[in-house]
């Protein structure tokens, strides 16, 4: 295939489902990130693509840069991947149980680590990480019983935690996944959804 045009950057809304498809098609992209949101700066406050409601299209926020707690880490986004399921939001079909509106989607995440919680170790900032989409709960029996894949009660990054389509986000240290020089950030961040789920 010939030379692809870039991405084009998004000011105030970002376009509805259908839009979205036809710019990705157009463009012959196979793996699509958040290419709306990429800042290295330090802020105090970020943006972040959110919905409002199902059926809603995506609108640009300011929100305060999440500090990570205790086991966690914050990650400086570097791509998103653009998964059906978030075409889905803004179609208007109904989300995963427990989801309260409005939310930042995004499960497909990676980036660089700028700041680690209490109690991490093992990980430090500057270190290039993807994102497991899913957060056991750590207290079922399944979790217990160190099966939290299969954890009862998980939550998913981009519906009941904030996700990838924010410049920061918060993640759990065990959910932070390293991955080497040669990965690209597009690659890495579809991997753990579409590769190891």
């Amino acid at each position: 295939p010939g030379a692809r045009a870039p991405l084009r950057e998004v000011q105030g809304d970002v376009p509805n489902g259908d839009e979205v498809r036809r710019h990705l098609s157009a463009h012959r992209r196979i793996i699509p990130v958040c290419a709306i949101l990429h800042s290295f700066g330090r802020m105090e406050s970020v943006k972040a693509a959110c919905v409002a409601a199902p059926g809603e299209p995506f609108t640009i926020e300011e929100r305060p840069v999440p500090r990570p707690g205790r086991g966690e880490v914050l990650v400086r986004v570097a791509a998103c991947g653009l998964c059906a399921s978030d075409l889905h939001l803004v179609e208007g079909l109904e989300p995963p149980p427990g989801v309260t509106f409005p939310i930042t989607p995004g499960h497909e995440i990676a980036g660089e680590v700028v700041e680690v919680g209490d109690r991490v170790s093992g990980i430090s900032p500057g270190d290039r990480v993807a994102v497991h989409p899913n957060v056991p709960c750590g207290r079922c029996a399944n979790c217990q019983r160190a099966l939290s894949n299969i954890c009862v009660d998980p939550q998913v990054m981009g519906y009941h935690r904030l996700g990838g389509y924010c410049e920061y986000t918060t993640v759990p240290a065990a959910g932070a996944i390293p991955i080497p020089e040669r990965l690209s950030w597009e690659q890495a961040a579809i991997v753990p959804d579409a590769v190891a789920t």
